[in-house]
This record gives structure tokens, C-alpha cells and sequence, in this order.
């Protein structure tokens, strides 16, 4: 299932099953995470906290919603028994999917209405603070059927699918800055004054799902590099730091816009790739799909406008105000 990343079935949909899923929400720590959106925590919490997945108000709303959706499969050309709540989380960055919950559709009605997914053993996707992690909430068929055109028909394949995205403020400034000493310097063919060099991985798309921090490396001057690691906290390293952390993604940036299809390119396209991060960065950490379909194009249109968010986002000007008015 977490492999599919079409959002428009080649099949009738059922509006009932959308609805079961619709009032669904994921809770982490004192975040509430709606359908089809994401969230930013911080790493404590993102490894500490339980996440819980509410599947409705109470059970009586839980019940009513199974027994509409039900009746609504009863209509179809499908059985009840072919179809299951499956509740996935993945990590781009481990490349992982762990399956957390497979129900059958008429067995959901007597869940609890709410549902702990981090115990007793925590899922390896909640422990990458680094990456963060997505939960996929799905209706799937169960089971294999005969071949009818639109119709869904293999195993796993989806009817209903909804998706909570989990970040903290490593997941999304990951690219870890390395020293560009002389050697690196002689090796890019460098002149002895540069004090940053970018480097990506060409052979992966930024656009990939394989893509991720890893594919883009970060040089900054050697000594500088040391000095800001001295005092990684004062105002100057936090400025130093969010300036290369800008010029990082505007590398990521430029190179999406090279990509032949990238007009064409959605946010399911992209899903779980570098590419991905950073308009998830830019939309903000509650962004809704179509919130996050606007930065996409944003980014395709006004690069700079694009820029000028992630700018806002990791707050440059903060840090500048406080470095100018400081004392570092």
C-alpha cells in the first residue's frame, strides 16, 4: 500500500469509507495531527511520546460511521470481508514501512475509539527523529479478486486513504555541514577564499522517493566550521547556521526545477522525497494538501517567493536581529 502514491483511483470511490477516515485524527504530545496534513514536534517527544490515532469522537460515532460504511460496501461490488483498516508508518530516511494494524471493515466497530501505536514496542519509523515518520490509514482489500474492469482487484490495493505527517525540527534541517579543508578544496578545484561548497548526487532525482539529506552534501570552511561548533549555541552560529541551511535548499530547489516533468509533478509525485521536506518546510508544519499543492507550484513559478517562505520558516531574520543586537 505505502508504495502507491496515485491519489486518484482508476475506480469508483465510496464516500462512506471517506467519511470513516475524514474523522480520524493522529495525537502526538499536545499535537493534533488532521487528515491528509502534518506537524512539527520536537525530538523528545517525536521518540517519547505515544502516538494515537483517534478513530472517531467516541464509539458510538466509531460505530455509526462502520455501519454507514458497511451498508455503503453492501451497494458495491464489494464484501465487507474482502476489505480491512490498515494502519502503516514508514520513514523515507530507513526506508522502511511497518505494518501497525490490519482490521476487517466490520470488526472496527468494536474498537476502542482510540488506538495507541507506539506500544509496547516502539515502531522503527517513530524513532528517526532525524526523518520523522508517516502514518497511512487506509480501507484496503484484504484479499486478491477476479480481474473487472474498474475495479480494484489486487491485494492491498486501496479504497479510501489518508495520511498523517510526523517532523520535528531535525527532519527537516538535516543536511549536516562537512569541512571543507584543502584537500576538498584541491579535489572540487576551489579557490582558497570559498567558504561553502554544495555538492548533490546527480544520479538521484530530488524528486525521488531515494532521495533524502544524504543525496546533498554541505562543505563549510574547515575552520569556520570548528569555530561555530565551539559555540554552537551563540547568535553567530545560529545565523551562520540557518543562511547555509538556505543556500542547501535553494541547491535542492534549483535542481527540482531542471527536472523535464517537474510541471507536471504533484505532491504524491514527490512524496517522501528531499524535494518533498522542503515544500512540506515552506507550507508549514499544519499544512493541509492543498495548502501544500500551492508551495509546489510557488516553488514552480516565483522560486524566489518560494525562498522568501523557507526564510520565514527557519526565521533568518530572528536570527540576524539577534546577532546585530547581541553581543557574538
Amino acid at each position: 500500500m505505502s508504495a502507491e502514491h496515485r491519489e486518484n483511483r482508476p475506480f469508483k470511490a465510496i464516500p462512506q469509507l471517506d467519511a470513516l477516515l475524514a474523522q480520524m485524527k493522529l495525537y502526538v504530545g499536545d499535537q493534533v495531527v488532521q487528515p491528509d496534513s502534518s506537524a512539527v514536534v520536537s525530538e523528545d517527544v517525536f521518540l517519547h511520546s505515544p502516538f494515537v490515532l483517534r478513530l472517531a469522537a467516541d464509539e458510538t460515532a466509531l460505530r455509526e460511521r462502520v455501519e454507514a460504511a458497511l451498508s455503503a460496501v453492501e451497494a458495491s461490488p464489494y464484501e465487507a470481508t474482502d476489505l480491512a483498516l490498515v494502519v502503516v508508518a514508514s520513514s523515507s530516511y530507513l526506508k522502511i514501512a511497518e505494518v501497525l494494524a490490519v482490521v476487517e471493515l466490520p470488526e472496527v466497530a468494536e474498537l476502542p475509539a482510540s488506538r495507541t501505536l507506539t506500544g509496547p514496542i516502539r515502531p522503527k519509523a517513530m524513532q528517526s527523529a532525524r526523518s520523522g515518520c508517516e502514518i497511512e490509514v487506509a480501507i484496503c482489500l484484504s484479499k486478491t479478486r477476479e480481474f473487472k474492469p474498474l475495479q480494484a482487484w489486487r491485494r492491498w490495493s486501496w479504497l479510501s486513504l489518508s495520511r498523517f505527517g510526523v517532523g520535528t525540527e531535525a527532519s527537516l534541517g538535516g543536511f549536516v555541514p562537512l569541512p571543507l579543508d584543502a584537500a576538498k578544496r584541491d579535489e572540487f578545484g576551489l579557490p582558497n577564499g570559498t567558504m561553502r561548497y554544495i555538492v548533490i548526487d546527480n544520479d538521484v532525482s530530488v524528486t525521488s522517493p531515494d532521495s533524502s539529506e544524504d543525496s546533498l552534501q554541505l562543505y563549510v570552511d574547515a575552520d569556520l566550521l570548528a569555530l561555530m561548533s565551539v559555540n554552537d549555541k551563540g547568535s553567530s552560529s545560529k545565523y551562520m547556521q540557518r543562511l547555509l541551511f538556505i543556500d542547501a535548499v535553494w541547491v535542492v530547489v534549483n535542481h527540482a526545477l531542471l527536472v523535464d516533468d517537474i510541471v507536471d509533478l504533484t505532491p504524491d509525485d514527490i512524496r517522501g522525497s528531499l524535494l518533498d521536506k522542503v515544500v512540506h518546510m515552506a507550507a508549514g508544519p499544519s499544512a493541509t494538501t492543498t495548502q501544500i499543492t500551492a508551495m509546489l507550484d510557488l516553488m514552480r513559478e516565483k522560486p524566489a517567493d518560494f525562498m522568501a517562505r523557507i526564510e520565514h520558516r527557519v526565521d533568518v531574520l530572528g536570527a540576524a536581529h539577534e546577532l546585530v543586537g547581541g553581543t557574538q
